[in-house]
């Protein structure tokens, strides 16, 4: 039966958390078990080696094809005080959302309605999310405000995946004029852990969480201008959003520098409680 994670990649996980010293105790390792929603009580070797315990726990994590309880693993080191970005947790995080992405590249796209932060212009208006943005081949900036559960990036690519289907059986056709309509292929980025921007398409790969094709994880190409045009899209959550100077940088070359002959795509959702006011610090974003 397929794993999760092979045994270089259980390997590699086990190694970060002993690093980041999540678990160097017996009293943590209970605390670290419940944070990832699992129970004590169904944990082995909790006592025992701090090697023992970690292996012990991944394989059955791996087995059982946990991938909620992985993710929340692999999002807690990447919230310790120390963490630096890592090509293993790049990798690891790769290869989990590659494997969930077979759950829901093929589902229908459901409305995800917006409305305009400027309710004296367009007063009670609502779009729809993927048939703006989805649907659009051009370039083009967009920032969202939303909730964690939305699910943007997944009926992004819901959205793509229809749109490609359409494109593949248009191609079949005659084509007097020669015209192309591009596939986009959606890159979920997390820059919280950058401090600059990038120089070098190859630089974009240590921000990669998700991506919506199966490719070379280790291509210094992350695009090639004839085959898909580029969408970026990242969630940032609302108490990082400073220094905004990051994220215009970021977009600035993504779009003016690194994929600026393509009509490359940027969405900025920011997450948000309910009770946090930041619409001026989006305002200033654009």
């Amino acid at each position: 039966m397929e794993e999760l994670l092979n045994r270089a990649e259980q390997k590699d996980l086990v190694d970060c958390i002993i690093d980041s010293r999540l678990c160097s105790s017996s009293v943590s390792r209970r605390t670290f078990i419940i944070e990832i929603n699992l129970r004590p009580e169904e944990i082995e070797a909790i006592e025992g080696r701090e090697e023992d315990f970690l292996v012990n726990l991944i394989n059955q994590l791996s087995q059982g094809k946990n991938r909620e309880s992985i993710r929340l693993i692999i999002n807690k080191l990447k919230n310790t005080s120390t963490y630096v970005p890592d090509p293993k947790i790049r990798r690891l995080e790769y290869k989990l959302a590659s494997k969930r992405s077979n759950l829901y590249r093929h589902s229908k796209p459901t409305a995800k309605p917006a409305y305009f932060m400027d309710n004296q212009a367009f007063p009670l208006m609502p779009l729809d999310i993927g048939t703006v943005w989805g649907l659009q081949r051009s370039s083009f900036i967009g920032i969202l405000i939303s909730f964690e559960e939305a699910g943007i990036y997944d009926n992004l690519i819901n959205v793509e995946s229809l749109l490609s289907q359409a494109i593949e059986e248009a191609n079949k056709q005659p084509n007097p004029h020669n015209t192309v309509l591009m596939k986009r292929e959606w890159i979920r980025l997390d820059i919280s852990h950058h401090s600059t921007v990038p120089r070098q398409k190859k630089e974009i790969l240590d921000a990669v969480v998700a991506r919506s094709q199966t490719v070379d994880e280790n291509s210094e190409e992350v695009f090639s201008s004839n085959s898909h045009i580029p969408g970026f899209f990242f969630e940032v959550d609302a108490t990082k959003l400073h220094p905004l100077g990051l994220i215009t940088g970021w977009c600035e070359a993504l779009i003016s520098q690194l994929f600026a002959s393509q009509s490359t795509a940027i969405i900025i959702n920011v997450i948000r409680s309910i009770d946090e006011n930041i619409e001026q610090d989006i305002k200033n974003l654009n």
